[in-house]
């Protein structure tokens, strides 16, 4: 009578098919490689991410499907787990068949099965977006940073300009038109609205300043940062301001 064997193999069955359904629905790649580094265990995510199916997978190391460098700093990691037993969590930068590199947080754990045969469990998620937000993150922290340096610095030399140009008008209102001085003074006047405006873009950058809509000329005003960009971009750049002639009026701050 082998009624009951004939249950507990099903059973068995069952419960294999079971873990089976679970793994692969897991949407991060989970894989199993024995004390030889050779895969034993593959999941769907990580059929899918490789493109090969399980058949050319099993009984294969991948290491020979990457860059040899990615290749070995894997393989030492790995036998460093097998090693010691300790548990690994690492980012691994792992180039496709495509050539697109991933960088993935890889969990790298010792399992050791009941006849004493070690293996490895790796449970990995692909960090590449999440690593690109970050970066975007950090540039957006920087440029936030610099706009308030900016401001700052902007609205103190702001406040001497204000000096400089009142001063200016002054000495201009009490000189003969005909004075010799007046055109220097008149220099030294037209050199601080210039400055004055720079202040008020780097105000407007470090989002320090309110916006002032106005009638704007945008060929008026393309001219007149061009200056500007040209000393900026150095030497070696040739920048061409093309204007339209026909283009109307705006409402908007310069």
């Amino acid at each position: 009578d082998v009624t009951e064997w004939r249950r507990a193999e099903e059973a068995l069955r069952e419960s294999r098919e079971y873990l089976n359904q679970i793994i692969n629905n897991i949407a991060d790649p989970i894989l199993v490689k024995d004390s030889s580094l050779r895969h034993v265990l593959v999941n769907d995510a990580f059929l899918s991410h490789t493109e090969q199916t399980r058949e050319e997978v099993l009984g294969t190391t991948g290491f020979e499907n990457l860059p040899k460098e990615q290749g070995e700093a894997l393989r030492r990691d790995e036998e460093e787990v097998l090693r010691t037993g300790k548990e690994s969590l690492t980012e691994d930068v792992i180039t496709n068949r495509r050539g697109h590199a991933h960088t993935w947080m890889t969990k790298k754990s010792l399992l050791t099965k009941k006849n004493g045969e070690k293996q490895i469990v790796l449970a990995m998620r692909d960090i590449t977006e999440f690593k690109r937000l970050v970066g975007h993150l950090l540039q957006a922290q920087k440029m936030d940073a610099i706009g308030a340096l900016a401001g700052g610095v902007a609205h103190d030399f702001n406040n001497l300009l204000r000096v400089i140009n009142g001063y200016s008008e002054l000495a201009l209102e009490s000189l003969d038109e005909h004075d010799p001085v007046r055109a220097d003074i008149t220099q030294i006047w037209e050199a601080g609205k210039r400055a004055s405006a720079l202040t008020a873009q780097l105000l407007a950058f470090g989002r320090k300043q309110i916006l002032q809509p106005e009638i704007l000329d945008l060929n008026e005003s393309i001219a007149q940062m061009s200056s500007m960009l040209r000393r900026l971009s150095g030497e070696d750049i040739d920048l061409a301001a093309i204007s339209a002639p026909d283009l109307s009026m705006i409402h908007a701050d310069p």
